[in-house]
């Protein structure tokens, strides 16, 4: 084998594993006393109208075979530049077989159709989580708005974190509490409350994840070299779980396929 060979081989293989866009599938367990009864549910977030094949069935297959009970989606399903076509496929066949909850992002209030996506949602079954809660099988399900539901920009609000901190109100030491929101930046706000998880996206996992070291080049609200990409981060009183995403669209990611996480949910019973 020649030296030019030798020397480019492994470039090819490093730039393949660059551009990779099949779904990657990351699993966590949540464990606790109050939980009631084992169950899975996935994480999906950031879809932003993309396409994954006729009739969604490249995503919609995998999430068959992944057997959930229910479906958190951490907003920007939808997208305000795309039409909406592949979001209202994907949904038209996942409200049909689970149970689905839905909070927003900024990017369905950017859309200016927030009022029409929601109410065509519910239509559908759809659990759309508006600054309040449902509970199943021990497990407090909180949802909250994105902020740009009461800002014109991308920044969170005083009247965001007011909303968060009435909700916590809610929260139950009978149950385990859950908050499904699209930011995952916002430390200070979640850690003040009782959730013992939050759910979110929104950083599309940085955009480029630099290969060894698992640090990433921007996402918004963090801007450069930002920390909360993606994974799950333990704090003292509570657990962050963010997804990558799911978008497909025009921005290349770099060592960052688009992902759903599954979150299998068992009752401790020590």
């Amino acid at each position: 084998m020649n030296k030019k060979l030798l020397y480019t081989l492994p470039f090819i293989g490093l730039l393949v594993q660059a551009l990779r866009r099949d779904t990657a599938i990351r699993k966590y367990i949540l464990k606790d006393k109050r939980i009631q009864k084992n169950f899975r549910a996935l994480l999906l977030s950031d879809f932003h109208s993309s396409f994954y094949g006729d009739g969604q069935k490249k995503l919609t297959s995998l999430i068959d075979r992944l057997n959930p009970e229910i479906l958190f989606f951490a907003g920007d399903i939808f997208d305000d530049k795309k039409a909406h076509k592949n979001s209202w496929i994907l949904f038209e066949k996942l409200s049909q077989k689970y149970r689905c909850f839905f909070v927003t992002g900024n990017h369905e209030y950017w859309s200016m159709d927030c009022p029409y996506i929601l109410k065509r949602l519910k239509d559908m079954g759809v659990e759309v989580l508006e600054n309040e809660y449902k509970d199943y099988k021990g497990v407090r399900i909180f949802g909250i708005n994105d902020p740009a539901a009461y800002s014109e920009d991308i920044n969170t609000t005083d009247t965001w974190r007011q909303i968060l901190s009435d909700l916590n109100k809610d929260c139950d030491e009978a149950h385990y509490n859950l908050l499904l929101t699209h930011r995952p930046e916002n430390i200070k706000e979640y850690s003040e409350t009782n959730m013992d998880t939050v759910l979110s996206g929104h950083a599309h996992g940085g955009q480029l994840i630099f290969p060894f070291i698992n640090r990433s080049l921007w996402a918004p609200n963090q801007g450069w070299f930002p920390k909360y990409t993606s994974g799950i981060f333990r704090f003292k009183n509570f657990k962050l779980i963010i997804s990558r995403g799911l978008c497909r669209n025009i921005f290349p990611r770099i060592f960052n396929r688009p992902e759903i996480i599954v979150l299998d949910f068992k009752k401790d019973e020590i």
